[in-house]
């Protein structure tokens, strides 16, 4: 794949499939061999070819959708192996798309959902930020801050609910913040009970 993107670096196409083989190999490597450095290193790949996608398509919103995930999908990696700081730092990037994605199409599916996503993924870096030297009033204020992205991407889902039908993964979606709102609040409940001893 590298080598027939490397000869047609205008083809659209060739590019899509080897950023599609970048996440499936960064997923691969993170979940069967447990490798979270391979995984970054092939999620970040993917992160410069979706840039590449972007610059030959630059209004397409399902392009700035694979780079927002991409963005995304680097930046659990690097929360996953405390490279804390990169994180949030990326997290903002994917953020940034996504608002830009949403001024660009309001109404698009695609969009709102990009929006939800990032959301989620400000409190997942939240939720990961405290370290071992962190007091435990930073604690409640990263849990309080998690919660308040988890309750924002739960709301940007809702758009997305239709009364007559509503996809799977929507469902899921909304099951998913719930639960991550209800985990950030027993966490701030147990918190604020030290925090009062």
């Amino acid at each position: 794949r590298r080598k027939l993107a490397k000869g047609d670096q205008e083809n659209v196409s060739r590019l899509e499939n080897i950023a599609t083989v970048l996440e499936r190999c960064g997923t691969l490597v993170a979940v069967a061999e447990k490798d979270l450095e391979q995984s970054l290193g092939f999620a970040q790949e993917n992160v410069l070819i979706a840039q590449q996608i972007i610059r030959l398509s630059p209004e397409s919103l399902d392009h700035q959708s694979r780079l927002q995930i991409a963005l995304g999908r680097v930046a659990t990696t690097l929360s996953a192996l405390d490279r804390k700081k990169e994180a949030h730092t990326t997290t903002e990037e994917s953020f940034e798309l996504a608002k830009k994605m949403l001024a660009q199409s309001p109404k698009s599916i695609i969009a709102v959902r990009a929006m939800a996503e990032t959301w989620t993924l400000r409190g997942h870096v939240w939720t990961n930020k405290p370290g071992r030297e962190t007091s435990l009033d930073e604690m409640i204020s990263c849990y309080t801050s998690a919660v308040s992205c988890y309750k924002q991407g739960r709301g940007e889902y809702l758009k997305l609910k239709s009364p007559d039908r509503q996809p799977f993964w929507l469902t899921k979606a909304l099951e998913a913040q719930d639960a991550y709102i209800q985990a950030m609040l027993a966490g701030l409940k147990k918190l604020r009970a030290l925090s009062d001893k």
